[in-house]
């Protein structure tokens, strides 16, 4: 793990990255003329659910990923956040 400017930790592997993490953002970034919208048909509703089938193993991967952002973000981790 290394250590960011703010007291927090991320992995080493993005170690050549530590300057970009740990900063908090003070505002979002401005409008730019390739923003767009999706417009949905009037009185369209999204599809509440899983929008990926998981197999099996790929559904206990992603409960183990779940358990480990809860216990991440539980001890005030911010990267699985």
């Amino acid at each position: 793990m290394v250590p960011t400017d703010d007291g927090g930790h991320i992995p080493a592997i993005h170690g050549d990255l530590v300057e970009v993490f740990g900063k908090e953002a003070k505002t979002l970034q401005p409008h730019r003329s390739i923003d767009h919208a999706i417009d949905l048909d009037p009185g369209y509703n999204l599809p509440y659910g899983r929008i990926y089938n998981f197999s099996e193993l790929g559904g206990a991967i992603f409960t183990q990923l779940r358990g480990l952002r809860s216990r991440a973000h539980a001890a005030g981790s911010w990267i699985w956040t």
